[in-house]
Order: structure tokens, then sequence, then C-alpha cells
């Protein structure tokens, strides 16, 4: 019996996580490849969680275990009626529709209609299974097995699924089998969980009522204390603070690097790893020697926050995923010690659960609508620290535990800000300045008084936060936030500045003489600056689209009477490039310009085309949005151009090699590619405002590249062995990751 039951709750809790990073991959296209959609996917998820839970709470009180498992029984098999899971194509239909219809509308708005494509594609069958781990357990706690009164076991069983099928999605679900097969493999195994579900129903109630712990519901066992109102709130506060961190460095990396998979279900893997850990039989650690590694790895991305993002990567996203598991399992810890008694067991998930949610809700939801960065992240390791303390009941002086962190948030404000001796500037890891050294030693000497030391760390944060992270004599002239990311415009030594998420996105001179000349990127030197210099004046160009608007430079190459089509998916985007008091780019481009709001993939399919150039420069932060850089996408973008059309494939980026990617997508399509590094930057081309670029030149034959193949400063765009081609149905971003890159 306790075979089949453990059997059971791992194969539910790996389809629970399998379909996570499957259905979110899945909608990431309809929405740009936005970071958020991860977030908002994992809300919408612990939600349903959440409901699950009560479900399971409610029924099992009201009908006891052995009725309930019919009724749960009767759940599942409602769930086969919607099999197998997939997009809702109807609503995305109506989504589509109203981004080219009515863009600042209700239906076009990203968060609602992707809560409701998710309701819609696989809402059913995860809140069937969400309820199988607390219900399960409860289950087995009515039987005779000599481990009933202790089924957390179970948990831990669920737990390592989870685990499992997270790891397992990246790096072996995604790489064999398409986005149809794999739902129809989740399918099946659904069917297959529904029958073991029934086998486990059954095995119930084949125990006499009489026998074993049967009676566990009448009669009181040791440790059966009705849960405390302050031990309820504890649970939730020491579940929305490691929920709210696990979005938090979820949305920094997602944002940095690329929305990808592997970025998605790692944090999550190791939230799942600290439950198993704080739910073992017996601690790895005492409880002392938890709370004080969690305490102090909490620092260690505090001051990665203020560091000038140069680390490789390499160093950068493990030093974040490790200090997040860190402080998640010293709060998951002092979750696990508080555990009840099987009496209470689907309350108790009922209240963590519910924890999960609040910390995601303010993660996935308010953040964006309230910070103008990512700083739920900082906020949310504080909050984590917080509950850690409160958790400890240490000894408290309420004086120095207010007292401390001013002193220590005051004096890194004034560290940070210069006061009395200028802007202090951090130069590297091993040479930290006077801000660092002060936090570190504020903090680590009320190490062992976790209130203090939480609200200190608080301070610090909080001092951080409200310091200038500008360059010198840099003035920050607009700062926003929304569903495809932050935006921060900045005026910087005659130039106005782009910046979204971490990465430059375009820069402009004040100056009227040189506001028109095409800079960072795109400068003469560049791939795109060469090919203008090289088709421009023939007019092969007069009717050209870019994907991706950013500052506007792009428009900088246009000829008088030409006509320019630019895809752009960010409303707020446009707002930015058409304001002359941020650029003026497209204000005074000399062609005839229209801006096309959605996704460019959409807009494009159902353009006329005849584009004698298509440039695709469309990123979030340094994140590459997959499904624009596909096969299928790449085979529309060419059906649009004329016979001697190209298609520039703008690939800089920190983190990911991707001219392999795009090569073979070019080889396999029977298309040629160029490729352009201009990597080596003088002083002088740096003073002017100049940026590294890499770009590919992609076209139907190599007579549309003629002049360029002769070029010395070009070369044939080079796959790799092992290199797949992107399609909609496949990616692995996991082997252009550049570790040798620096942040």
């Amino acid at each position: 019996m306790r075979w089949l039951f453990t059997a059971t709750i791992f194969l539910g809790s790996g389809l629970l996580f399998l379909v996570q990073p499957l259905i979110a991959k899945r909608l990431l296209p309809t929405f740009g490849g936005s970071p958020l959609v991860w977030n908002t996917s994992l809300l919408f998820f612990q939600l349903i969680l959440l409901l699950g839970y009560l479900y399971a709470h409610l029924s099992i009180r009201k009908l006891g275990a052995r009725r309930q498992a019919w009724l749960h029984v009767g759940v599942l098999g409602i769930g086969l009626l919607v099999l197998p899971i997939g997009m809702p194509e109807k609503l995305r239909s109506v989504y589509e529709s109203a981004l080219a219809t009515n863009p600042h509308g209700v239906l076009a708005q990203p968060l609602p209609m992707l809560l409701l494509m998710l309701l819609a594609g696989v809402g059913l069958p995860f809140f069937a299974i969400s309820a199988g781990a607390p219900t399960l357990q409860r289950w087995f706690s009515q039987t005779n097995h000599p481990r009933a009164l202790n089924p957390y076991f179970l948990y831990q069983a669920s737990n390592l699924a989870s685990m499992v099928a997270l790891i397992g999605y990246p790096s072996w679900f995604e790489r064999l089998y398409r986005l149809d097969e794999q739902s129809r493999y989740w399918s099946y195994g659904y069917v297959a969980l529904t029958g073991l579900v029934l086998a486990c129903a059954i095995a119930l109630n084949r125990v006499p009522q009489s026998a074993g712990n049967a009676a566990i519901e009448s009669a009181p066992i040791a440790d059966d204390v009705a849960p405390t109102w302050r031990r309820r709130l504890l649970w939730i506060f020491l579940t929305a603070g490691p929920s709210a961190l696990l979005l938090g460095v979820t949305g920094y990396l997602t944002t940095n690097v690329a929305p990808i998979p592997l970025l998605w279900v790692a944090p999550l893997s190791l939230y799942l790893i600290t439950y198993i850990i704080a739910f073992a039989d017996r601690p790895w650690l005492s409880p002392t020697a938890t709370r004080i590694f969690a305490l102090m790895a909490a620092a260690l991305p505090a001051f990665a926050f203020g560091f000038d993002r140069s680390g490789p990567i390499s160093v950068i996203v493990p030093m974040h995923l490790i200090c997040a598991f860190v402080v998640m399992l010293g709060c998951h810890s002092e979750v696990g010690r508080s555990r009840p008694s099987p009496t209470h067991l689907t309350e108790f998930y009922l209240w963590i659960s519910l924890g999960g949610v609040l910390g995601g809700f303010f993660a996935a939801i308010v953040a964006p609508l309230t910070f103008v960065s990512l700083s739920e992240y900082p906020v949310a390791l504080a909050a984590c620290l917080v509950a850690i303390g409160l958790a400890a009941r240490p000894r408290r002086s309420l004086v120095l535990d207010v007292v401390w962190p001013v002193l220590v948030g005051v004096a890194a404000f004034s560290a940070l800000n210069g006061i009395g001796g200028g802007p202090l500037k951090i130069a590297s890891l091993g040479q930290l300045d006077l801000w660092a050294w002060i936090g570190a030693v504020g903090l680590f000497v009320v190490v062992l008084r976790p209130i203090r030391y939480a609200l200190t760390f608080a301070a610090a944060m909080a001092a951080l936060g409200m310091a200038t992270t500008l360059k010198p004599e840099e003035t920050l002239l607009l700062a926003q936030r929304n569903f495809f990311g932050v935006h921060v415009v900045t005026s910087w030594q005659g130039t106005h500045r782009l910046v979204h998420g971490t990465t430059l996105h375009g820069a402009q001179f004040t100056d009227p003489i040189l506001s028109r000349r095409p800079i960072t990127y795109y400068g003469k030197r560049s791939g795109m600056g060469r090919i203008w210099t090289q088709f421009g004046p023939t007019g092969r160009f007069d009717q050209y689209a870019i994907v991706g608007l950013g500052a506007g430079t792009l428009t900088a190459f246009a000829r008088p009477g030409s006509n320019l089509d630019i895809y752009e998916i960010d409303s707020s985007i446009e707002r930015m490039a058409r304001d002359p008091r941020l650029f003026t780019y497209l204000r005074d481009c000399p062609a005839n310009v229209k801006v096309i709001l959605g996704d460019a993939r959409l807009r494009l399919a159902s353009s006329q085309g005849n584009y004698g150039l298509i440039a695709l420069d469309a990123f979030s932060s340094d994140a590459v949005p997959v499904h624009l850089m596909t096969e299928e996408a790449v085979r529309m973008y060419l059906s649009k151009l004329r016979p001697d059309g190209i298609l520039s494939v703008h690939i800089s980026n920190r983190y990911l090699r991707l001219e392999p990617e795009v090569a073979a997508i070019a080889r396999d399509i029977g298309a040629v590619a160029l490729t352009c590094e201009d990597l080596g930057l003088t002083p002088l081309r740096k003073a002017n405002m100049e940026s590294a670029s890499i770009y590919v030149m992609v076209a139907r034959s190599w007579d549309a590249l003629k002049p360029l193949a002769t070029d010395p400063d070009w070369r044939v765009a080079k796959t790799e062995p092992g290199i797949r081609a992107w399609t909609d149905d496949y990616s692995n971003i996991l082997v252009s990751l550049r570790f040798d890159q620096k942040h």
C-alpha cells in the first residue's frame, strides 16, 4: 500500500510541474516572449494549487476520507474531458484581433488574457492534480500502515517528483519532443494517474473502519493540538517570503539572460529541494546553523546589486541561485519544524499554499505596478530574513533592534550618495569601497540576532534603493515598468540613452547637428551601417521594415520618400520614441513611417510585404524572444522580402552565441547567411558612442549578398556540430550559453 500511494503522488506531482514550463512555453510567443509570462503563469499555478488544497481540506472535513475518495476520482474523471491540453486557439484569436484593432482595449491587455488562456488551456486538469498531494496523504493516514501517523514522507516524494520533472523538462523532455508531442504524452500520464488514484481509493475503502489508525479523526494523538493563529500567520509569512523570492530571482535572471524554461525551472527546482530537506525525518542542520547560513547568504546578492554588472555569467547566475536556495531553505526549515499532526494536515497545506499565493501575487502583480525596477528581489530577501527572525523567537531589545538598523542605513545611504565627499564607485568584487564595508560590518556584528540582522539588512537595501545608480553627470529622464519590462531613459555626455533591463537599447545625440547620426550598435562600421552604405543609395531598401523600435535609431538610415514599417509590441516604447523631449529619430525621419503595434511575427505575417530589408532587432534586455528566431519565422520573413531582399538579424548578446542557430536555420531552409563582427572598438569610436555588435545577414541566394561576399569583414555564418535549427516546437538555449562572457 505504501508503494501504491508513493507512486501515485510521485506521478501526480511530476505531471503537475511538467505542465508548467510546457504550457508557459506554448504561450510565450503569443505575448512577445516577455519574461513576465513565466512569473504570471507561476502565480496562476499557485492560485490553482491553493484552490486545490482548499477543496481537499473542506471536502475531507465534510465527507471524511473514505467518501471523499470517490468524489476526488470523479473530479479527475472530469479533467479527462478537456484532454489533450493545449493552446486555447479561440482566445488567442480574440487577443490577436484586439491587438490589431484596439491595442489599448481590455482584450488586448496581456496580463488578463494570459491568465484567461491558462485557465482555459490547463485549469481543470491542473486543479484536479493539485489536490492530490494533501488528499492522498490524508487518505494514507487513515490506513493501518505503520507509517500512517506520519505521512509527511509522501510530501518529500511529491517534492522530489516535482524537482525531477522540472529538471527533466529542459534537459530531456524539451529536447526530445515537440510541443504537440509533449502535450500528448502529458495527457497519457494524466490518464494513468486517474487509474492509480482509483486504485488508492479502493485500497483505502477496503481497510476496516476499526483497523489501525482509522479512528484518527475521533481519537486525539500526541501533539494533536489545533494550530494557534500565531502559528498559522507564521506559516503564511514563512512561505510568502520564499515564494516572492522565487519569482524575484526568476524575473531577474529571465529579464537579463533569456525567458527560457532552463531559467524558469532552475529556481523552482531549488525551491522544491528546500521543501524536501525541510521535511526530512532527520534535520540536515541544527535550527541555529540553518538560520545563520540563511542570514549570511542574503548579503551576497545584495552586494552584487551594487557592483557594475561585469561578472561572468558562470559566477553571477550560480551566486544568485545558491543564495536564494539557502535563504528559502531557512524559511522552509522553520515551516517543517512546526508542522502539525496528520489531523490538521490539510489545513497546514492550505495555509502554506496561501502564503505561496500571497508572495507570488506581490512579485507578479503588485511589484510591476509599484516599482520601476526589479525591486521585488531585494524586498523578498528582506521579508524572508524577517520571517526567520520571527520564527526564531530571539531575545529582543527594542532600542537596539531599531537604532542599529537606522544607524547602518543612514551610514550606507551617506556613503552611497557621497555625502561629504562625492559619490562612491564600486570597481570590482575584489575592491569593496566604504559602503560595502559599512554594510558588511553592520550586518555581521548582529548575525546572531535574527530580528536585528533582518532589519539591518532591510535598512541597507532601502539605502541602496534610494541611492543614485547613475553614472557621474548622468540625469534620469524617465523610468517606467510594464508587462514587457523596465525602461529607463537618461541623459549622459550629450546623449539620451534608452536602457531596457540592464541593456542599452539605443541612444541619440542631443546636439541637433549630430542627432540624425546612428550610434551604439548601428554605427557606420557595424553590420547594419555597412549594408546601408553598400545598398542604401541604390534604392533597394526604400521599402523596409524594422522589428523592434527601441529609441528609433534604425530610422536614421531612411531616404526621403521611402516607406518604413516598424513593428513594436510595447506601446510604451512607441510613446518614448515619439516624445521629442527624449528622442527625435522618429520625428525627424524623412521616410513615410508607420508604427504597427502588436507581436511582430503575427503582424508581419498579415502584411503585404515586398520589403527590400527586414531588420530583426527585438530584444527584451539581453533576452531573446525565441519565437522571432525560429525556422518558421525566418521562412515567413523571407516570404515578405523582394527576391533580392535581405533579412538582417542583430545577435549582439552578452550571454548567448546565436550565430550557430541562425546559420542552422539558413542551412535548413536553403538560404545563405553572412556574419559581420564589429567588436574591436577604438577609444575614439567609444567616445563617439559606438558599441560592439554582431549581425547576420540572411538572403535567398548569394546574388543578393554578392558585394558583401568579397568584403574581408564579412564571412560565411558558421553553425556547430550538434546545433539544431530552432523551430516553433523546438528550441534549446542551454547549448548557446556563453559562460566566458561577462555580465
